[in-house]
């Protein structure tokens, strides 16, 4: 405003309601400063504003509420969400229409942390969120059987109680068709691709791989166990260079594992396993190690052997069972 602005600014109603207080205060406080430091013969910076900048820029504030789209410019429309940081707080989306074409912006300044007092929790601005793509016709029917087995899910899970369709939402697409799959590998604009397959050893994940493993741009997410001598291990190992559908392709994308997304129980559920099993027995049962590579069995001996378990393993390979004392 000091500068010649005049035109509309548009903010939440919390928000132009506390900058009419803040903005005056803090005018106030820069004025008053600089008029002592004047009176005692200092040197001092001239206030950024003063309160009839802070008058003049109140007559052009236009409050709009959250969730109330506007029309900023003829082909840009705005809507303010609730970014859950300080009363008033908002994140924007920008919907920008040209040529016929419709562009979604999302724009936020600090979001708030959940469950303040007060102030509510942030709201997730919609319809920008990345699409994400399930690209394996198993992968398809095995979310089928799960839709059709709800009757075995884990009530205790909020997310289990709280949504009604698991498996379908504005974001997911399920892509059967071939000619569907190949399309993905066509599109620049950002997106999640599930072609899960065991090891990356078959299926549409090699073709998604071929076209971007290469790209530094993309991100290879492993979320299972990787078992020797397969691509997905040599993905996990960072290799620099890929042998795919008989082409060497370079590895360019950044490599991210989680671990944590393993269904199986770890060493020390495992250990309490057993504990359960040998309770209100007269002797514990022989137990083999059967199951993971011998490195990972012989890491796991030390936790079988805790005096919390009393149990002495030993894995499969040596022919022998685990001891109870």
């Amino acid at each position: 405003m000091r500068e010649g602005y005049r035109r509309v600014v548009f903010c939440t109603p919390a928000t132009r309601d506390l900058c009419a207080v803040m903005l005056a205060d803090s005018a106030h406080i820069a004025e008053k400063d600089a008029e002592y430091l004047a009176r005692h013969m200092k040197s001092f910076v001239a206030p950024l504003y003063r309160q009839p900048d802070v008058a003049e820029l109140m007559k052009h504030v236009v409050a709009v509420p959250y969730n109330e789209p506007w029309e900023v410019v003829p082909g840009v429309r705005a809507t303010f969400v609730d970014a859950g940081h300080i009363l008033g707080s908002a994140s924007v989306v920008l919907e920008c229409t040209e040529n016929g074409r419709t562009t979604r912006l999302v724009f936020s300044a600090d979001v708030g942390r959940r469950g303040l007092p007060i102030i509510r929790d942030a709201q997730p601005p919609a319809g920008a969120d990345v699409p994400i793509y399930i690209d394996s016709p198993l992968a398809i029917d095995a979310t089928t059987v799960f839709v059709m087995h709800p009757d075995a899910f884990d009530r205790g899970e909020d997310l289990v109680n709280a949504v009604r369709d698991l498996f379908h939402f504005d974001l997911v697409h399920y892509t059967r068709d071939v000619t569907e799959s190949k399309a993905l590998n066509a599109q620049r604009t950002p997106m999640v691709i599930i072609a899960a397959s065991g090891m990356a050893e078959s299926g549409r994940i090699l073709h998604h791989l071929a076209h971007g493993a290469s790209d530094s741009r993309n991100t290879i997410l492993i979320v299972g166990f990787q078992a020797e001598h397969t691509l997905g291990r040599r993905i996990v190992e960072r290799r620099p260079t890929l042998s795919i559908l008989g082409d060497d392709v370079p590895l360019h994308a950044r490599v991210e594992v989680l671990n944590g997304y393993s269904a199986h129980a770890d060493r020390r559920e495992l250990a309490a396993r057993l504990d359960a099993v040998r309770a209100g027995g007269t002797k514990a049962p022989p137990v083999w190690l059967v199951h993971g590579e011998p490195p990972s069995q012989a890491r796991s001996l030390p936790a079988c052997a805790v005096p919390a378990t009393g149990w002495r393993c030993r894995p499969l390979a040596t022919a022998r069972p685990c001891e109870s004392p």
